[in-house]
């Protein structure tokens, strides 16, 4: 197996809830960076579902992102 395969990030899963948190991103105003995929790495490891509403999902990703902002970048 190669350390590609082996990487928790590249899962079919895993694509797909980073796919819905930049989405979800994009649609609240926030800049798609690196800063952006670092956040959607960090919030698949930590075991996050999305809601099944956009505006819900919008509304934790906002609030998570500025935590995680705070946090993690001091910005």
């Amino acid at each position: 197996m190669s350390p590609v395969t082996a990487d928790w990030r590249y899962k079919g899963e895993h694509f797909q809830q980073r796919a819905y948190l930049l989405t979800s991103l994009v649609r609240v105003g926030v800049a798609i960076s690196a800063a952006a995929y670092s956040f959607c790495d960090h919030t698949i490891n930590q075991g996050w579902t999305p809601p099944l509403n956009d505006h819900e999902c919008d509304r934790q990703v906002l609030d998570m992102f500025g935590r995680y902002m705070r946090e993690v970048w001091n910005g």
